[in-house]
């Protein structure tokens, strides 16, 4: 993975005309199927950790996708906090992934067993999943109980109490008057992120963080295809373009919106939410 310069791009021009129905199609593809009816996404700050390279390497994984999550409203949690989004970079990620969710079967709970089989089998240059749990309507409410609390051993582990397993279990409690209030919200609390190094060399260490943001911070779909439009999640398509090195305007628009969608309504209410927003954002 080479150690390069940032690289500038120049977007091309958005036509009017076509933003609206590129970006339903674009919605309908990074989003995964919902949970408990609702998109999740995170509700509280994340607490970013990078491991399996060497100190200053990792300083710049971090930083760039902490960069993205305040972009993008994603809070952020002060220094010494207990880490719920880790990346981690191997040699061989699939073995890491299933000696993780083979000690802890808990761990991966959320984790479909077609997305399970893609973990385990599939030759992925990035291999990621997410835990989400239930809050009360305004986002508050989320507690983690005693068996939560169990993780994973980091690969190379300091010893210092976190893991790539994530949390395993939730209680919540929720009071609303509201007719329109689904007196839920789901909320994204740990992401794990695996590199595969052998498999993205030929990709820039600053455009891999691109991408690993991108799917932690949002809760993309494991088998997400390469937009129509230029994304950062074409990367690892055949002969990607150097838009598709960086966050495009599109994927920034996303994220935008999906940190202004309302927590606390219907799946459909909030895709309808995230396609009206995304044209605004673009708007040139």
């Amino acid at each position: 993975m080479p150690d390069s310069e940032p690289i500038t791009v120049t977007a091309p021009r958005i036509d009017p005309a076509t933003v609206a129905p590129a970006a339903r199609a674009y919605v309908k593809g990074v989003l995964p199927t919902p949970v408990s009816g609702q998109y999740a996404r995170w509700l509280g700050p994340v607490c970013i950790k990078v491991i399996g390279l060497e100190a200053p390497l990792a300083d710049r994984i971090s930083s760039r996708i902490t960069v993205i999550a305040r972009e993008s409203r994603v809070p952020v949690a002060a220094a010494g906090c207990q880490p719920n989004l880790v990346v981690w970079f191997s040699g061989d990620a699939r073995r890491d992934v299933a000696a993780i969710l083979g000690k802890k079967p808990l761990s991966g709970k959320d984790i479909s067993a077609e997305n399970r089989r893609r973990l385990l089998d599939a030759p992925l240059p990035v291999r990621w999943w997410h835990t989400v749990q239930a809050g009360s309507s305004d986002g508050t409410g989320m507690s983690t109980t005693p068996s939560a609390k169990s993780t994973a051993q980091f690969i190379g582990s300091d010893n210092a109490g976190t893991g790539v397993g994530g949390p395993t279990a939730s209680s919540t409690a929720t009071y609303s008057s509201s007719l329109i209030d689904t007196h839920l919200s789901v909320g994204i609390v740990y992401a794990a992120a695996a590199v595969d190094v052998p498999l993205t060399q030929g990709q820039t260490l600053e455009s891999v963080a691109n991408y690993v943001a991108m799917v932690t911070l949002a809760p993309i779909p494991l088998d997400v295809a390469a937009p129509a439009v230029p994304s950062i999640l074409g990367l690892f398509a055949a002969a990607p373009t150097a838009a598709e090195t960086q966050l495009s305007p599109w994927d920034k628009a996303y994220l935008a919106a999906l940190y202004r969608m309302s927590p606390n309504r219907r799946a459909s209410s909030q895709k309808g939410q995230l396609v009206a927003a995304i044209p605004k954002t673009l708007k040139p």
